[in-house]
């Protein structure tokens, strides 16, 4: 507690006291800032031009496209057919493998 303290010496004893009894310190998050981003579209049912491997990424079950990964719980959650936690996986048939 004394080293954390330190790093928020500017705030007075009661201050310091609610930070500890909420567990947060009021006002102190990052102004938010607007983002853009778009995935690119595929079509996985498009197998005109498919030569060799195809690969086909998809969203996480529990962290979809990472907007949830600020959560580490749902990382722990295993995956519905892999059954892997904080892990990522590669299916492969036998003969390709």
């Amino acid at each position: 507690q004394a080293l954390v303290r330190q790093t928020w010496q500017m705030l007075d004893d009661n201050a310091w006291r609610q930070a500890l009894e909420l567990g947060f310190i009021r006002d102190s998050a990052f102004p938010p800032v607007e983002v853009s981003a778009r995935a690119p579209q595929w079509d996985a049912s498009d197998t005109s031009e498919a030569v060799g491997l195809n690969v086909l990424f998809r969203p996480d079950p529990s962290v979809w496209d990472g907007r949830f990964a600020n959560l580490g719980w749902l990382q722990e959650l295993p995956k519905p057919i892999s059954k892997l936690t904080w892990d990522n996986v590669i299916g492969l048939s036998p003969a390709l493998a």
